[in-house]
């Protein structure tokens, strides 16, 4: 399927904060579809812990660690709302109201 529209954020950790690395895509296909999709590993923390994902710091969703990796997705196919993200938008991985790691969307 085409994709029209696509953005992605490179997460990475903030400094002094740790280890751990990750992406997220906003991708808007040619069938109108849409989709969001985090996903990140090497997080120092243990199974379990859950983290949010925030975008521009309205939380999307919580995600309960294992093995230091986490995912979340929004696909309209499955008829989830997706958020739509625009270039410059801020996201967030944040445990214990501490970011944890932190990215800006760009056109990909």
């Amino acid at each position: 399927m085409r994709i029209l529209e696509d953005y992605e954020a490179k997460l990475r950790p903030p400094p002094g904060v740790g280890a751990g690395r990750g992406k997220v895509e906003w991708e808007r296909y040619g069938d109108g579809s849409e989709v969001f999709y985090a996903r990140f590993r090497k997080l120092d923390l243990r199974d379990d812990a859950v983290v949010e994902v925030r975008l521009d710091g309205a939380v999307l969703g919580n995600i309960s660690i294992s093995g230091g990796a986490g995912r979340l997705k929004f696909d309209s196919k499955d008829g989830r709302e997706v958020p739509k993200a625009v270039t410059g938008q801020v996201v967030e991985v944040v445990y214990r109201d501490m970011v944890v790691l932190t990215g800006i969307f760009e056109p990909d």
